[in-house]
Order: structure tokens, then sequence, then C-alpha cells
């Protein structure tokens, strides 16, 4: 899959930590950014080693009045060389909004100058509900947070989203970038609840480590501090907070939901099994949306047994079970490759005992799985439900939600959810809304 960020610069000054200090906006440049492959280069007739692809540019962006254009190769800022997506992102960490700076440019077979006056990056905004910015000090990290209200006073029930793994951006300024994600939160505020979200370290306007550097500990500090802050918002009702954890969120939940009076959760396309148990289980679920034949299954899930228990029973890093098994070094760096944040983060994980935190928790709960979901099981979820009910009778629903897959793309089969996954065109599978609303208008 092509990978595409959406560039939003952000600006570093010294920040003294305090609760009641403000985080500044982020400037905004307004495109949409891709590495170069060589079919690229060839179709622009470009034959530098590095620079960036333009993809997009936002109408009233600082791109957009600098006249940067789709198609364009960024090649160097203020005459520093380009030289991949990411390490852009860090060379403009310098500036903040007001600065000028100079982009070279390839376009048409000739390098261009192009100066910008950087913009403020644009706030969300719903002419159905407020939208209100806030922030938490997590740490050493100081990271935004959003929320959503129903026109009013209040008290609202609140809903508190907790979003899967990966280091992308929960803000949603433009209508066009707006998935499923923010239609569930949409939905939510325009019936009658609050919603809030945290961004994760080191994305957006947040101060402090990079998303890439975090681990699980530091992650869960973000979501805790959040819970913290919610008291200082008098429309937030207090006796009626619930947890929707997506993914990642819903290993979260539990853990957060032992620590602070919650009412209810909402789990979807989660793990209920130690992390390395799940890993192993979705190894095999994924087997052959991968592979024609089952030729190397067995070798395969004997190799990932051995690195599983290397990584996570062990604790060691990826380089010492490269270096301790060079004959499947190159298996080893691309299977571990494949995690979306620090090793350190999912080793961590592997410590819970996931099913012992839904156990002790006193919280309403909906599970849902999506039927075409491969990334999570049906197994997983109905034991969610199996072990709240274990300690509280009817207290827990488990939903298998049909022709949905982990991302609520409409999908019959997981070989269609792979598909449309891959294609980037798949159609909204919205469901999930009308299921949530109505089991907390139960209860809220």
């Amino acid at each position: 899959m092509l990978r595409i960020l959406l560039l939003s610069i952000l600006s570093i000054s010294t920040v003294l930590f305090s609760s009641a200090q403000e985080l500044e906006r982020r400037a905004f440049m307004g495109i949409l950014l891709s590495a170069i492959d060589e079919d690229m280069r060839s179709q622009a007739g470009f034959k530098g080693d590095d620079g960036i692809f333009v993809l997009r540019v936002f109408d009233k962006s600082s791109a957009s009045a600098a006249d940067i254009k789709a198609d364009d190769i960024l090649i160097s800022l203020n005459d520093e060389p380009i030289v991949g997506v990411s390490p852009f992102l860090g060379m403009l960490k310098q500036f903040k909004t007001g600065d000028k700076v100079a982009l070279e440019i390839f376009r048409e077979g000739k390098i261009i100058t192009k100066d910008l006056e950087l913009k403020p990056f644009p706030k969300e905004s719903n002419p159905a509900f407020e939208t209100i910015y806030s922030s938490v000090v997590n740490g050493d990290n100081h990271q935004r947070i959003f929320l959503t209200k129903p026109f009013g006073d209040g008290p609202f029930p609140t809903v508190m989203v907790l979003q899967g793994v990966g280091c992308a951006s929960s803000e949603y300024p433009f209508e066009s970038m707006r998935g499923m994600s923010y239609e569930i939160i949409d939905s939510l505020t325009r019936a009658g609840y609050a919603t809030i979200r945290v961004e994760r370290s080191g994305m957006g306007d947040n101060k402090g480590q990079p998303c890439l550097d975090i681990d699980f500990k530091t992650d869960l500090g973000g979501f805790r501090a959040t819970i913290a802050k919610l008291g200082e918002f008098s429309f937030v009702d207090q006796d009626a907070l619930f947890l929707m954890g997506f993914s990642m969120g819903g290993v979260i939940a539990p853990l957060l939901a032992n620590e602070t009076d919650v009412k209810g959760i909402i789990a979807y396309g989660t793990a209920s099994l130690n992390w390395k148990d799940y890993e192993t289980e979705n190894s095999r679920r994924q087997y052959p949306l991968n592979f024609e034949n089952y030729e190397s299954f067995a070798e395969n899930m004997r190799l990932l047994e051995l690195l599983l228990t290397e990584f996570y029973n062990k604790q060691k890093t990826p380089e010492q079970i490269a270096d301790e098994y060079p004959e499947h070094a190159e298996w080893i760096t691309q299977r571990l490759g494949i995690y979306p944040m620090h090793y350190r983060y999912f080793q961590q994980v592997a410590e819970l005992n996931t099913l012992d935190l839904w156990y002790e928790c006193n919280a309403h709960v909906l599970a849902v799985h999506g039927s075409s979901d491969y990334v999570s099981s049906a197994n997983d979820h109905a034991l969610i439900a199996e072990v709240v009910n274990n300690k509280k009778p009817g207290s827990a629903t488990y939903v298998e939600l049909e022709h949905a897959d982990h991302w609520f793309n409409y999908a019959e089969t997981y070989e269609e959810s792979q598909t449309a996954v891959n294609s980037g065109n798949a159609e909204i599978n919205r469901d999930f809304i009308p299921l949530i609303l109505a089991w907390l208008k139960k209860l809220a």
C-alpha cells in the first residue's frame, strides 16, 4: 500500500510543562506527500536520488498560496536536501506559524524555488455541536486533547475514544479526510453525548517524544491524564463515563476502567488473549490471505514461535534475535518490521494479563467483532463477554457485526476486506453506529 502522510509542520519552542499552559497551534503547509519510487522518477523525468512527491495540495494552505502543485517533487528546504518524508518532517520542527521558508521544487523538467509563509493549522469545526481544544501533560510530553459537546450546559454522558495502535493523527479538521472515526464522533455528539480523545505523543501540536519512540506505558499515561482532566469540564457527566476502544484501544479500555469509575466499555476489533498468543493466532488466520497454498505453513509457524518466544518471553531486541539466528535474519527483520510503533510498546503489552483485566472490570461491556475482520477474532470478543458475565451476569454483550472488517469497511469475507484495504476504495459499513447508540441509550 502506498503510505501517504498529511504534512503538518510541528512548531518547536521551549515549553514549561504545566496544566495551565496551552499548546501553540502548529504551522500548516497543507500538502499530501509520498516517498518517490522509480516509476514516479521515470514519469517525471527526475534524475535526482532524493526528494519527495506531492500528491495533493489543500485549499487555503501555505502551499496553495505559494503555488505548489500536485506532482511537484520537493528537493530541498532552505537549501537542505530532502531525503524522505520522515526526515522532512524532522527538518520542519524548527519552524512555527509565521515563519518564512524556501522550497526548491522539480516541476516539468525544471528546478524552481517557492517562498512560503507558514499559516496556522486549521481546527476542527462542526455546525451541529461545539468542538473544544485543550491539552494534558504526560511526563515530558504535552499532548493535545479534543472534546465535542452538544450545545447547552449539560452535564452530558461522555464517551472517551481510545484509538488503535499506530502513529496517525486523531484530529480531523478537513471534511475530505474524515472517515468512519469522525462519523462515530459526529453521530455520538448529535445524539447528546460529549466525546473526548487525546492526540498520541509526537503527533499534531504535541511536544515531547516522537510517536515512534514511545512505549506502551508512555502511551497509557496520555489516556490516564485525559481522564484526570475530565473533572475540569462542567459539561461532562462524571457518573456516565464510557470508554470506546478500537483495536489496541480495546486492550487499554479495561485497564483504565479498573482505575476509575466507568459506566460502560465498547470494544471493537480487539484482543483478549495474551499478546503473544494473539499474534500466533492472527498469523494462522491470515496465512491463506498471503500465500496461495500451505506449502510453507508449518515452517513459518515454527519460526514464528521461535521469534515470539525470544522477543516476548526473553525480551530480546530485534537486533539481538537476528544476530543469534543469522540464517533467519532477513525473515526476523521483516516480521518485526511490521510493528507500527516501537518494539518495546508491544513487549510491554505482552506483559498484561488481559483476561484478568476484563474479569476485574465492573463496567457494562459491549464487545463487537466484524465478521470479516481478519486482524482480530470472534472468539476473543465472545471470551470478553463470557469472562465479564462470569463475575457480573448479564453485564456484557457480544455482537458479531455482519459484513464489517477491522476498519469498518463493507466486506463479506477476509479476502474482500484485504482487497478493499489495498485498493483504498472501500465502502463503509456504518451498522456499528446505530448498534452503539442503542446500547448507550439503555445505560446513559
